[in-house]
């Protein structure tokens, strides 16, 4: 019985490791300086057989008495695709893009994790004899050479597959003449015309987190972090770029993955699940709490990751008891007050209040008016995370032909009431779609008329 329980207790033991492991590891994107620092850079260069893939973000910052977290530049906006030029060598127009928000080297001994992850990944569909299928004959050539790696089937994608070689060199830049002072890392992957096993560096290119020492000699220096994207090759387009916010970090999910290969493989045990979804929960109450204590403002209700609805909707629950009281019922409708609301002489900064309340809506865009339609105009509700100075709404028909234009103009950040004249649209069922050039958003609404 005492080995028993004694087994029993080693099993539980570890556990309780691992659970505490995964909490002291994840990232939720549940404040906005959590959203910030959870945005990463995302490069591609792609060939007619498979792509080379590199993301990068997580910069963080340390030494004895300081931890940064070093968020992107805010100059850049989510999705956007910038396209390198078709040069060989280091790619220039991107190069000022791609980097982080400048910061104060702090003073004594520093070093600096990020987040790194080199891809080259085939096709959906890939009928290469090699992919996923252990040792082959191509890896054996290749593995006499200074590749001399252990084999993993994610780089295993096929003879020839990768046409350039790509180069990716991390920098740390002095922001007064943008020289380069230390490079923290470099990452590539070269042509295998000869195998089908991807010739990539350094060996631990598909580890996720990487720590570096700076040193001593550059504290109070105003610095940013910044990757330099290279390419060599016969292909005739260049890298292209883009800025990615994500959920929670990218080392987390990736350290999770079997073999890191994909998003479907992510291997997290149902107790494991549970324990996410109240950890986001918990971590989005947390940040509520600090708002209402510093401005008196509740942040609107939301929530960036997709839980099953019973979690949501308890999730929902614990929102309105922990920050509403039943005020009164009149006529079966619950009305809610906010729990320790300002009395009317307090002040809030608008400014705080408007950014808050705007911080972290998905983009959505809704009718407002009752459906079917039978008025002759309707309002709209576009929510947008950023600001967009063109925007459209036009009209479609069921079979996807164009109509007519109904609305042109400019978008704030957060929400914005439009005001559609409808009174030309006839009887039956209609689109009505909504493009933001800018920022990539696209979608339909499917509304009835009734005239």
């Amino acid at each position: 019985m005492k080995i028993i329980l004694f087994a029993l207790a080693l099993v539980l033991g570890a556990y309780i490791g691992k659970s505490q492991s995964m909490r002291d590891s994840v990232i939720f994107n549940t404040s906005m300086e959590k959203y910030k620092y959870l945005r990463y850079l995302y490069f591609l260069n792609e060939f007619d057989s498979a792509t080379v893939s590199f993301y990068f973000g997580e910069v963080t910052v340390r030494s004895n008495s300081t931890i940064l977290q070093v968020p992107l530049t805010d100059s850049l906006s989510n999705y956007k695709t910038f396209r390198g030029d078709s040069l060989q060598g280091e790619n220039a127009n991107l190069l000022s893009l791609a980097r982080t928000a400048a910061f104060t080297m702090p003073p004594g001994s520093v070093t600096a994790d990020y987040f790194a992850e080199l891809r080259a990944l085939a096709p959906c569909g890939s009928s290469s004899k090699t992919a996923w299928k252990g040792i082959e004959s191509g890896f054996a050539e290749q593995s006499q050479n200074r590749w001399n790696i252990t084999y993993n089937p994610i780089w295993d994608i096929g003879v020839g597959a990768i046409q350039d070689h790509t180069e990716f060199s991390i920098q740390l830049v002095r922001v007064s003449d943008n020289s380069i002072i230390k490079e923290l890392g470099r990452f590539g992957i070269e042509p295998n015309p000869n195998g089908s096993y991807a010739l990539y560096y350094p060996e631990d290119a598909n580890a996720q987190m990487h720590h570096v020492t700076i040193g001593s000699e550059y504290a109070g220096q105003n610095v940013y972090v910044r990757v330099s994207p290279r390419r060599w090759g016969p292909t005739p387009y260049g890298v292209r770029m883009s800025a990615m916010p994500m959920d929670m970090n990218k080392s987390f999910r990736s350290g999770n993955f079997k073999n890191s290969l994909l998003a479907a493989q992510l291997d997290f045990t149902h107790s494991e699940r549970d324990s996410l979804q109240k950890w986001y929960y918990d971590d989005l109450f947390v940040y509520f709490d600090s708002i209402v204590v510093e401005t008196g403002y509740l942040p609107p209700f939301y929530t960036r990751y997709n839980f099953p609805s019973k979690e949501f909707y308890d999730y929902l629950d614990r929102y309105h008891e922990r920050y509403f009281v039943v005020d009164t019922i009149i006529q079966g409708d619950t009305l809610w007050r906010q729990k320790n609301q300002l009395t009317s002489s307090a002040k809030i900064n608008k400014q705080i209040q408007n950014t808050l309340s705007k911080a972290h809506y998905r983009f959505y865009f809704k009718m407002l008016s009752k459906h079917p339609v039978t008025e002759q105009n309707i309002d709209v509700v576009a929510n947008m995370p950023f600001e967009s100075k063109n925007a459209d709404i036009w009209q479609v028909n069921l079979q996807g032909d164009y109509e007519r234009l109904l609305w042109r103009g400019t978008l704030q950040r957060g929400e914005n009431l439009i005001h559609l004249e409808m009174g030309a649209t006839p009887s039956g069922e209609r689109m009505l779609c909504f493009a933001d050039h800018d920022n990539s958003y696209n979608t339909c609404l499917f509304i009835t008329f009734i005239r």
